[in-house]
């Protein structure tokens, strides 16, 4: 195999048939837009170097003076299938040497993750704890998905939500949206990205950009945000208030985004990424027909800064462990 990085744009026919966010063009363009920075394309020939058969998306960006080298949509990128046959040859450590190779970085945190194409993850025996958990769904029955994919006490908190009259509006209110995005990254002790963020992703996605509300009494009470490219539908947040919970508002936001996608001819249903403490989410996400994908994970860090950037919460919480036991 031949591995280098390709020019975007001369290949961007070809990868943009595919369903991947982090290879798309809206993508590229949201970098630019948002980031000042544009993603790194490595391509996979055939020994003579004339046929592409397989690329990896990445995204190479500068912070606080840091160069970074990381996956592309939502933290986690995949491998690119051009050539259908090529899953069986290529192995993610000749990825790994090549970035370490030609690539001048502070932090290389690639996550790859594959969803779609799952033959590389058994090839590479992915055993990754962390994991991305997706559902494929091929059935456009709405009511056979109901009945034959969702779990049976998901079912009955989703009967649960509309008894309980919550109502949907599908849009792109990005300041309704941060309302809630707000409120529910300040009660997790996060710090919310800027609203910025938000108003550069619709304008790269443009139709393919959703927000999806769940409102009780005209009231947005919690929200689902997504993207889509193709038949691939990544779950970007998810916000809600937490007063709402007890009326089951997730389980009315999972199946009318489901339902939404059933219509719209989607497949891959990505719902992000959980650790195995994350029982309750995980746990959820498989209600609604997700399994998980294994995500192989190369962490390098050469830089004291880098240090900060990858154990800082960590680092944040032992200081205030510290100084609660100090003034016992």
């Amino acid at each position: 195999m031949n591995i280098r990085q390709i020019d975007y744009q001369q290949y961007k026919g070809e990868i943009n048939r595919f369903s991947l966010p982090s290879a798309s063009a809206e993508y590229v363009e949201f970098c630019e837009k948002f980031w000042q920075a544009r993603p790194v394309f490595i391509g996979v020939f055939n020994d003579s170097g004339n046929k592409l058969k397989a690329v990896l998306p990445l995204f190479q960006r500068q912070e606080n003076g840091m160069a970074i080298l990381e996956g592309a949509v939502k933290t986690y990128t995949e491998v690119l299938n051009i050539d259908s046959d090529t899953a069986l040859n290529l192995n993610i450590d000749l990825f790994a040497a090549f970035i370490k190779k030609n690539y001048k970085f502070d932090l290389l945190d690639l996550s790859i993750c594959p969803i779609i194409n799952k033959e590389i993850a058994k090839l590479n025996n992915f055993r990754a704890r962390t994991a991305a958990y997706a559902a494929k769904i091929e059935e456009r029955d709405s009511e056979r998905v109901f009945k034959e994919i969702i779990g049976k006490k998901s079912r009955n908190q989703t009967r649960l939500a509309y008894k309980n009259d919550l109502t949907k509006e599908l849009g792109g209110d990005i300041e309704k949206f941060y309302l809630l995005y707000q409120s529910s990254m300040q009660r997790l002790g996060a710090v919310p990205k800027e609203k910025k963020y938000f108003y550069d992703l619709k304008s790269a996605f443009g139709d393919n950009f959703h927000v999806l509300f769940a409102l009780k009494g005209g009231k947005a009470v919690g929200a689902n945000l997504w993207v889509v490219k193709n038949q691939y539908l990544s779950l970007m947040f998810n916000a809600s208030d937490k007063e709402y919970w007890n009326i089951c508002v997730n389980n009315f936001l999972y199946w009318e985004m489901i339902s939404w996608g059933l219509k719209n001819n989607i497949i891959w249903f990505d719902y992000g990424i959980n650790a195995p403490r994350d029982k309750e989410q995980i746990h959820f996400k498989e209600s609604y027909g997700a399994s998980a994908c294994p995500i192989c994970h190369f962490l390098v860090i050469k830089t004291p800064g880098a240090y900060f950037k990858i154990y800082r919460k960590k680092l944040v919480f032992l200081c205030k462990l510290l100084i609660k036991k100090v003034k016992r």
